[in-house]
């Protein structure tokens, strides 16, 4: 109850003479919000309209009404050149284009065949790919994780960073062995990209190219990772408090923090720069 009074709308309203009040928005999205009276939306770009939490697509001039009390917002998708401060041929590129200097035949051929086949280049994803049963050793290493944290839990070496870096693990973990694409997009060979994008998942790897000689190393790589850092951490933390002075538990978050980020990216640079 308190979350959603968080979103009702206070805006001052004069309903002496008319019991009417009309807006104009330039911008699409309206944040999330509610208030005692009915609203009227007309639209003049395509979008959704969300009602407590169940999205609606709409199309222009398309009249909306919501009800009283209801939770609800408006968005439409932002492309993604707006979003990036570029044109779309500039996207397709993948690189700056001066406004000043005149796009060659060539480029324009290879703007136009960008454009037409890369909503047909689907990759398949790992779990449609190789055999099933290599998931078991993900699935493994999570028991043997959880085991690993019911005994901290019970005997010692409970932190919040042990925690925090095992879900980071299993969330990555579980991306990349099921749900990651086996191949990229074919401009990942034409052009120097170090940005990875797919559904949630963000990933920037500053000074390593991805490409699809280097990411299937890539992806053995983050696998591996997650494996180890699931299965043994917990297990680490678990030596620690039974077999280590007590001295040495206030370095387990250090550890944590090394093994989180150093055992990923290391292997990353060494397995990408192949």
């Amino acid at each position: 109850m308190l979350l959603r009074e968080q979103y009702q709308e206070h805006s001052e309203r004069d309903y002496l003479s008319v019991p009417l009040a009309t807006y104009h928005f330039e911008q699409v999205t309206i944040p999330l919000h509610w208030h005692r009276e009915v609203e009227l939306i007309l639209p003049q770009e395509a979008g959704e309209l969300e009602l407590e939490g169940q999205l609606h697509p709409y199309g222009p001039q398309e009249l909306l009404c919501v009800n009283q009390g209801v939770l609800h917002r408006t968005w439409a998708p932002i492309p993604l050149a707006d979003l990036l401060g570029v044109t779309v041929t500039e996207l397709l590129l993948c690189r700056r284009c001066p406004p000043a200097q005149p796009i060659t035949p060539d480029t324009v051929e290879q703007v136009v065949k960008t454009a037409i086949t890369y909503p047909d280049q689907k990759a398949q994803r790992a779990f449609q790919v190789g055999g099933r049963r290599k998931i078991l050793w993900f699935l493994a290493a999570l028991a043997a994780g959880a085991a690993g944290l019911y005994g901290c839990r019970h005997l010692g070496g409970w932190t919040e960073s042990l925690s925090v870096s095992y879900m980071l693990a299993a969330v990555f973990g579980a991306y990349f062995w099921l749900l990651v694409p086996m191949r990229l997009p074919d401009f990942y060979d034409q052009h120097r990209i170090s940005f990875f994008y797919d559904m949630t998942v963000r990933m920037s790897i500053p000074g390593l190219a991805l490409n699809n000689r280097n990411w299937p190393a890539i992806v053995v790589c983050i696998r591996v990772w997650a494996c180890l850092l699931t299965a043994f951490l917990p297990l680490l933390h678990l030596a620690a408090a039974l077999l280590a002075p007590a001295s040495w538990l206030a370095f387990l978050d250090t550890a944590d923090l090394i093994l989180l980020l150093g055992g990923l990216f290391v292997p990353l640079y060494i397995g990408g720069k192949k």
